[in-house]
């Protein structure tokens, strides 16, 4: 219920996003983030919860839990999450939203002898499932005339011509230059130099507001952000080994691995982070209520 909760108004997202879309034969592709197809609002805002949208939606259609009722509706649902995040043109939601998936798919089919068996009854939808996948990522490269996959390798409109040399800052899109900025911040102010104040004290980046997380609390909060980071890193970790179910723990590890990842694209203005933590602390205290079938779900 609750990760429903969380899909429905993803969806919202999704098809409001598709309604603002224009056409995609008008629309001009370029080695950057493209807000004509994130309804004009922050691409990596977007990205970000497509991505999320996209993992949340496999999870549940793989767990047979439907939210239309349909497996093809839904898996339809899935693939447009894919198209729209991929064309967003920001990067960090769709990668962290495609290693959750193979993170849940680790613990569940490789690491789970049931879960292999469960693979194995279910083949016949997540073969043609991940195929879909594949060939969406086809499509969203070939509707801009290859630009996707060039934006996916980190190429620039000035590393293609030869002006600039593509090293980790120009693939991160100037967010290494950030995360250095801040570190050099925590360097010569240990207890920090204030909430929200980086941006403006920064050398490098000025008045351009952090990207990474860790980065900001060590600049803003000094010892204190460290030790705040250590205890969201840890803290998960321990939650995991308490829970009974494998492929419980798949969700759990994965959830908070995409809170974790989008907390050094996104820092945390879009409350992905805190959220997913969140959630990655719940623990199953009887497994043999974890049992995600239409049965169990419609008692």
């Amino acid at each position: 219920k609750i990760i429903i909760a969380i899909v429905l108004p993803l969806i919202s997202a999704l098809i409001f996003t598709y309604i603002k879309t224009p056409d995609y034969d008008q629309i001009e592709f370029q080695l950057g983030a493209n807000f004509a197809t994130t309804g004009g609002f922050g691409s990596n805002q977007v990205s970000t919860v497509f991505g999320l949208g996209m993992f949340l939606v496999f999870y549940l259609w793989y767990s047979r839990i439907l939210i239309s009722g349909y497996s093809f509706i839904d898996l339809g649902i899935l693939i447009l999450f894919v198209l729209q995040g991929l064309l967003s043109f920001s990067r960090g939601g769709m990668i962290g939203g495609a290693i959750a998936i193979l993170i849940f798919l680790y613990f569940s089919l490789i690491n789970n002898k049931r879960g292999r068996k469960k693979a194995l009854k279910y083949s016949r939808y997540l073969v043609p499932a991940v195929f879909l996948i594949l060939a969406t990522v086809w499509v969203a490269n070939d509707i801009t005339e290859g630009q996707l996959l060039l934006r996916y390798e980190g190429e620039t409109a000035g590393t293609l011509a030869g002006n600039k040399e593509k090293d980790i800052n120009t693939i991160t899109s100037n967010r290494a230059d950030i995360f250095q900025g801040d570190l050099l911040l925590f360097y010569d102010n240990p207890m920090g130099v204030g909430a929200g104040a980086s941006r403006y004290l920064r050398l490098s980046q000025n008045d351009v507001a952090s990207h990474v997380e860790f980065s900001r609390l060590l600049a803003e909060h000094g010892y204190f952000g460290l030790i705040f980071f250590m205890i969201l890193t840890f803290l998960p970790l321990i939650f995991f080994r308490k829970n009974y179910s494998l492929e419980f723990k798949g969700f759990v590890i994965a959830m908070f691995f995409l809170a974790w990842f989008t907390s050094f694209h996104a820092a945390t203005r879009n409350f992905v982070t805190p959220l997913l933590i969140g959630i990655s602390l719940m623990t199953i205290v009887n497994e043999n209520n974890f049992k995600f079938n239409n049965k169990v779900q419609s008692e």
